[in-house]
C-alpha cells in the first residue's frame, strides 16, 4: 500500500474451476489491524449479508481517550517502572543489521490444561508469569523485561469492546520475581501490576523511550508475548477461514522471539515466531518444553514457592553481569548521568553502508540543541586542552556544580585550595586521617552549606524533636508532642514512653470504615472457629505449644501488639491512632471442657471491650476431654480481614514446628507511610464524585413480616463446582469476582425491582506496592461502591465487560475513606446501600509441608449491612456464606436469597453459552 491508497480493500473472487465457492478477500494495512476488530468485521459482514442492521460505532471516543491521557503521569509511571532495572536481554539479539525473511521460523505447540486456577487473576496472568519465569530461568536473573501486546479493550470507553479499530497496545513489562513467594501470591502481584498499567498502556513505545535511559533500554526487548482469547471455531454458513491466514502474523515479526498464545478452556495453543539466527529450532523446542512445565506447575501447584520451581541465582546482580547485561545499557546510564538527566540516550549497534563490521553508536535527544552543543563542546574542550599539556598533568574536567560543592567541603577540611584537588584524588590519601576530628566537623557545619542530595520528609533531631520518634503523626508543635505523650502515659499508667514502640494514625480507608460503623453503633466483633489437627493420631495437638506459637507471632508482628485509642490531639486530627507496645501483655487462655459443651463454650465472647484499652483481637484455645483441640480468633475495630487471618494461620503452623523466623515481621507502619505518600488524592476523590453524583439508593427490602430482635446470623450454601465455573470464566476472559458481582446485581434487581443497583464490594487492598505486603498483618481492606445498570439494551456480556473495566478503576481509587466517598451522594444521611459482596479464599489451612491443619468450622462477621454475600473459592467448589440480620429475613427467606443468587449465576452462564 502506498501513500494515498485506502487502508482497507475488499474483493470477492470467484473460483475459475466452475465451483460455486467464492473467496472474500479482506486486505488491511497492519497499522489498523488487530484480531479483535477482525472478528467484529467478519461478524458485521455476515449480519449485513443476512439483511440485519449494522450498528456504527465511531472510533473517535477511543482516540479522545488516548489524547486525554496525562503525559506527566505517564512519564512518572514509566520512569519509576524501570528504575534500577537489572534485566538481561533475552534472547541475545542477532548480530545482523536486521531480520532476513528466510530466517523467520514458526513452531506450534498445544499444551493441555486440566484446570485453570481460580482466584483474583485471569489465565492471561498465568501465561505472563510462566513466560517471566521462563526468561528468569534462561537468564538467571529474577528481574525480567519482555514486550507484551494487549487488546486495549480495558480502556474506560463506552462500547470499546464493540469498536472496530486498532486498540491494541504494546509496551515493555517488567516483572521482579521473588523466590520465597508462592505461585498464588506471585499471580496476585502480577494481576495487580497489570491493573495499574491499564491507564498507561496506550502511551506508546516511542514516548516511553524518551522518558529515561532505563525506559529506552526496556523498550529494546527481544521477546514479545501476545495473548489472544479463544477463536470462535463454530462453523459459519457464510465465511470460513483460509488456512494461510495463520501465517500473516509472520510478516510483521520485529522481535527475535514472538510468542502468540491462544487461550481455551482446556488447552493453550502456542505459536512461536522466532529468528533462527537468535534461537535455533531445537532450542525453541526445548524452550517450549520448559514453558509447558512451568504452566503445569503454576496451575497444579499454586502453593509452591518460585525458588522451588526454577533455580534462584545466588547473586542476582552478578549473574546478570555475567550474562552480558548490557554493555549498551551501561553506556546509556553513564551518558544519561553525564548530562544530568536532561537528555534521552539510546545506544545501539549499526552496520554502516558499505561496511561489514559493526559500530556502537549513541543517539542523544535534547530538544534544546544549543544547550546540548554547549554541554558537549565544553566537556570536549577541557579534555582536548589537557592533552596539549605536560604528559603527567591530570585532566581538569569541567567540574559540575554538585562536584564543586563537594570539592569545597573536602578542601575546607584538609586546609587546601579547591583547585588543587582532582576528582580522582583519594580523600584519606590527602591526609584526612590525621586531622579528621569533631572540631573539623564543627567548622564545616558553621562555614559550609550542607549538601542537598536528598531531603527526607522529616528531619530527626533530638529525642524530643517533632517527627523524630513518631514521624507519621502530623505534629505541629512541641505542645502537641507533650499532649500526646502525657495522654498515653496516663492511659496506660506508665511513668515513661519506654514501653511504647511506635505511634501512628489509621490509614484513610481504615478510618473511613471505623466512622461508618460509628453511624450505626453496635458490637462489631467477628470471629472464626477452627478445629486444629496434626493428621496423626500418634501426635495430637499440644495446646501449650499452640499458645507459645501465638506468643511468637505476636512478638514478631507489631500489629498484634497494637491498641487503637482516641487521639488526644485536636478534634479532627487522627481520630484513632495505633499504640504499638514493645511487649505482648495479654495471655492466651486454654479452656478445658466436655465434648458435649464445646460448641457452647466456643460461642462465648472472649474479646473484652468493656474498657477503652483492649487489643482489637483475641485468641483462645479449647481442649475437650477426648483430646480434640479448637481455637477461636475474634476481631473488632475493622482490624483483621481474611488476608491477615491466613498469614496468622500460616505463621502459627511455622511457629508450632519451630520454623518461624526470629526476625521482626514486616511493619504495618510502613504500609501507613505508603498510604500517606500516595499522590493525586484529589483525582481519586474526583473519580468517586463522578461515580456517585447520580447514584440512587439501593436498599434490600425487609421481607420478614413479624418483629424480631436484631441478631446477626449466617447460612452456607453450595454455589457451583470450581471445575465447571473456572473454565467458563477462562473461555470468556472474565474473573470470578466480576461474575459474582454481576450475579449479585441481578439478585438485587430481582428483589428491588430496579434496573440500576448498587452495593458494597470488599477490596483486599493487598495489591499495593508495599514490600512484603503479602506477609503483613494489619487493616488493608476497604469497601468500595459497585454500580450496575441493567435497563439498557446491553447484553449480560456487555455488562460483565463494563464491570471488569470498572473494577480496574475501583482498584486504582480504592484507598479512600468510605465515609468521605458517600458524602458525594445527594442522598447522604440515608443508607446508599445495605448489601455487600466479598470473594475470597477459604479460611482454612491444610498443607503437606506443615504439621498443623486448621479446619474452619464457623465464621461470623457482624456488620452494619443487612446482608453480606461471602463467596469462597475452594479447590473443588464455590461456597456462599450469607450473613443477614434477623429483623430483615427469616432463615427460610435467607435460603431463598441464596437460591436466587445461584439462579442469577446460571442465568449469566446460559446467556453467554447461547
Amino acid at each position: 500500500m502506498s501513500y494515498g491508497a485506502p487502508l482497507v480493500n475488499l474483493a470477492v473472487v470467484s473460483d475459475t474451476g466452475g465451483k460455486l465457492d467464492r473467496t472474500f478477500c479482506l486486505t488491511m494495512h497492519h497499522a489498523i489491524f488487530d484480531g479483535w476488530s477482525y472478528s467484529l468485521i467478519l461478524s458485521a459482514v455476515e449480519s449485513a449479508y443476512k439483511h440485519m442492521n449494522a450498528v456504527q460505532r465511531p472510533f473517535t471516543p477511543f482516540i479522545k481517550h488516548i489524547m486525554s491521557c496525562d503525559y506527566e503521569s505517564a512519564r512518572d509511571f514509566w520512569c519509576s517502572e524501570f528504575q534500577d532495572t537489572q534485566a538481561v536481554p533475552f534472547p541475545v539479539p542477532p548480530l545482523t543489521s536486521g531480520h532476513m525473511a528466510n530466517s523467520i521460523t514458526t513452531v506450534h505447540r498445544q499444551i493441555h490444561i486440566s484446570e485453570w486456577l481460580g482466584g483474583c487473576y485471569t489465565p492471561s496472568t498465568i501465561i505472563q508469569l510462566a513466560f517471566a519465569m521462563l526468561i528468569a530461568w534462561r537468564t538467571k536473573s529474577m528481574d525480567v523485561v519482555f514486550g507484551l501486546t494487549v487488546t486495549g479493550r480495558n480502556a474506560p470507553v463506552p462500547g470499546v469492546h464493540k469498536t472496530t479499530g486498532p486498540t491494541i497496545a504494546t509496551f515493555p513489562l517488567r516483572t521482579i520475581l521473588y523466590g520465597r513467594l508462592n505461585v498464588a501470591n506471585s499471580l496476585v502481584l502480577m494481576q495487580n501490576h497489570i491493573t495499574r498499567l491499564i491507564p498507561f498502556e496506550q502511551t506508546g513505545l516511542r514516548p516511553i523511550k524518551s522518558f529515561s535511559s532505563e525506559a529506552a533500554s526496556a523498550c529494546q526487548f527481544q521477546s514479545l508475548l501476545v495473548i489472544q482469547p479463544a477463536t470462535n471455531r463454530k462453523s459459519q454458513r457464510l465465511l470460513c477461514e483460509c488456512p494461510s491466514n495463520g501465517y500473516e502474523q509472520v510478516k510483521f515479526s520485529t522481535c527475535p522471539l514472538t510468542l502468540v498464545c491462544e487461550l481455551e478452556a482446556d488447552k493453550l495453543l502456542i505459536k512461536a515466531v522466532f529468528d533462527n539466527v537468535a534461537v535455533v529450532a531445537d532450542g525453541m523446542q526445548r524452550m517450549l518444553d520448559q514453558l509447558e512445565y512451568l504452566v503445569d506447575m503454576i496451575t497444579k501447584s499454586p502453593t509452591s514457592k518460585i525458588e522451588k520451581i526454577i533455580p534462584r541465582p545466588s547473586n542476582i546482580y552478578a549473574c546478570a553481569l555475567r550474562q552480558g547485561q548490557s554493555w549498551s545499557s551501561y553506556i546509556e546510564k553513564k551518558a544519561y548521568d553525564y548530562f544530568d538527566g536532561e537528555v534521552a540516550v539510546v545506544v545501539d549497534t549499526i552496520v554502516p553502508k558499505g561496511d561489514s563490521s559493526q559500530r556502537t553508536v549513541m543517539f542523544i535527544y535534547q530538544p534544546d540543541r544549543t544547550h546540548l552543543c554547549e554541554e558537549a563542546s565544553s566537556k570536549t574542550l577541557y579534555f582536548l586542552r589537557s592533552l596539549m599539556g605536560p604528559a603527567d598533568n591530570q585532566i581538569d574536567y569541567n567540574i559540575l556544580p554538585g562536584e564543586a560543592r563537594v570539592r569545597t567541603v573536602v578542601a575546607h577540611v584538609l586546609g587546601m585550595e579547591p583547585q588543587n584537588i582532582s576528582p580522582k584524588d583519594d580523600f584519606f590519601a590527602l591526609g584526612a586521617l590525621d586531622i579528621f576530628n569533631g572540631k573539623s566537623i564543627e567548622n564545616i557545619a558553621s562555614s559550609v552549606k550542607p549538601l542537598t542530595l536528598y531531603t527526607p520528609p522529616l528531619t530527626p533531631g533530638s529525642d524530643r524533636s517533632l517527627g523524630a520518634r513518631f514521624p507519621l503523626l502530623s505534629l505541629e508543635s512541641d505542645r502537641d508532642m507533650e499532649v500526646l505523650e502525657s495522654a498515653i502515659m496516663a492511659t496506660y499508667d506508665i511513668q515513661s514512653m519506654e514501653s511504647i514502640e511506635d505511634v501512628y494514625p489509621c490509614s484513610e480507608s481504615h478510618q473511613g470504615l471505623l466512622q461508618t460503623q460509628m453511624l450505626q453503633p453496635f458490637n462489631y466483633q467477628s470471629y472464626t472457629i477452627w478445629e486444629v489437627t496434626t493428621g496423626s493420631i500418634a501426635f495430637p495437638v499440644c495446646p501449650i505449644r499452640l499458645r507459645n506459637a501465638w506468643s511468637k507471632i505476636a512478638r514478631r508482628h507489631p500489629a498484634l501488639r497494637t491498641h487503637l485509642i482516641e487521639s488526644p490531639l485536636s478534634v479532627g486530627i487522627h481520630p484513632k491512632i495505633h499504640i504499638v507496645h514493645k511487649d505482648y501483655v495479654t495471655d492466651v487462655p486454654i479452656i478445658c471442657c466436655a465434648d458435649e459443651h464445646v460448641s457452647a463454650e466456643l460461642r462465648k465472647p472472649f474479646l473484652q471491650t468493656s474498657t477503652n484499652i483492649y487489643y482489637p483481637h483475641a485468641f483462645t484455645i479449647f481442649q475437650t476431654i477426648s483430646g480434640r483441640v479448637f481455637c477461636k480468633l475474634e476481631g473488632g475495630q475493622a482490624f483483621l480481614a481474611a488476608a491477615s487471618v491466613l498469614v496468622i494461620l500460616h505463621e502459627l503452623s511455622e511457629a508450632y514446628d519451630g520454623q518461624l523466623s526470629p526476625l521482626l515481621g514486616p511493619l504495618y507502619s510502613s504500609a501507613v507511610a505508603w498510604f500517606q505518600s500516595l499522590p493525586n488524592a484529589d483525582d481519586r476523590m474526583e473519580y468517586w464524585r463522578r461515580q456517585l453524583e447520580e447514584t440512587s439508593p439501593c436498599t434490600f427490602p425487609m421481607l420478614r413480616d413479624q418483629d424480631s430482635p436484631t441478631e446477626t446470623l449466617v447460612i452456607t450454601e453450595h454455589l457451583d463446582n470450581t471445575a465447571t465455573l473456572i473454565p467458563f470464566c477462562t473461555m470468556h476472559g472474565l474473573t470470578v469476582t466480576n461474575l459474582m458481582q454481576v450475579a449479585w446485581g441481578l439478585t438485587l434487581r430481582y428483589y428491588t425491582e430496579a434496573d440500576d443497583v448498587c452495593f458494597g464490594a470488599l477490596m483486599s487492598g493487598r495489591d499495593s506496592r508495599i514490600a512484603d505486603v503479602d506477609k503483613m498483618i494489619g487493616p488493608f481492606f476497604n469497601v468500595s461502591v459497585c454500580q450496575l445498570c441493567f435497563g439498557r439494551e446491553d447484553s449480560l456480556l456487555d455488562i460483565l465487560r463494563r464491570n471488569q473495566v470498572e473494577t480496574g478503576n475501583r482498584l486504582l481509587n480504592q484507598h479512600c475513606s468510605l465515609i468521605e466517598i458517600l458524602r458525594f451522594s445527594k442522598y447522604f444521611g440515608q443508607p446508599l446501600f445495605n448489601t455487600c459482596i466479598s470473594v475470597e479464599q477459604p479460611l482454612s489451612m491444610d498443607s503437606c509441608n506443615a504439621s498443623l491443619c486448621f479446619k474452619e468450622l464457623e465464621t461470623l462477621e457482624p456488620t452494619e449491612y443487612g446482608l453480606i454475600a461471602t463467596v469462597t473459592i475452594g479447590p473443588t467448589d464455590l461456597q456462599l456464606g450469607l450473613t443477614y440480620k434477623s429483623d430483615l429475613l427469616t432463615e427460610e427467606q435467607a435460603f431463598n436469597v441464596a437460591n436466587q443468587f445461584r439462579v442469577s449465576i446460571m442465568e449469566i452462564v446460559d446467556s453467554l453459552n447461547n
